[in-house]
This record gives structure tokens, C-alpha cells and sequence, in this order.
């Protein structure tokens, strides 16, 4: 299944999150999880950041900034600046 990663930069800093469930649990990482079907890997990296950190979904300005680091077969990496 395809997985998105939220990473979020700001003022020089990087938002990592503590993982609670296994098997990465306790460990740190980016937001990020299953992309859910017939959802797109920029809907599902803004849906697991707002689901991991408990807050708003990012505004439009600051999404429409975000772009594609990398994309494979299983998944893609979103940067997401302001």
C-alpha cells in the first residue's frame, strides 16, 4: 500500500512526530501514513499531519508553496514550507 510523508520546515526547524503504534513505536519521524483509496499522496501527507499533530490542516498558501521531493512506487515525500 502507498504511504506520504508530511515534512514540515519552518524558521530552520524540521516537525517530527513520536510514533505510538508498533512496530515504530516511541521512535521519531515525519507525519505520515497510508495513502487511502483513490486519495492523492498530497491529500493523504495533509490528512497525516493533521491527524499526527492534532491541528488544522495546513493553510492553502503554505500547501500551494509545498512540492514533490520524491516519488516511488510506494509513496511520495511532500516538503511543505512557511
Amino acid at each position: 500500500m502507498p504511504g506520504a510523508i508530511a515534512v514540515l520546515l519552518h524558521e530552520g526547524r524540521v516537525l517530527l512526530v513520536q510514533r505510538g503504534k508498533a512496530p515504530d513505536l516511541g521512535l521519531w519521524g515525519f507525519p505520515g501514513g497510508h495513502v487511502e483509496p483513490g486519495e492523492s499522496a498530497e491529500a493523504a501527507a495533509l490528512r497525516e499531519l493533521h491527524e499526527e499533530t492534532g491541528g488544522p490542516p495546513a493553510p492553502w498558501a503554505i500547501w500551494q508553496r509545498s512540492r514533490c521531493c520524491a516519488t516511488t512506487r510506494r509513496g511520495a515525500w511532500w516538503l511543505i514550507t512557511g
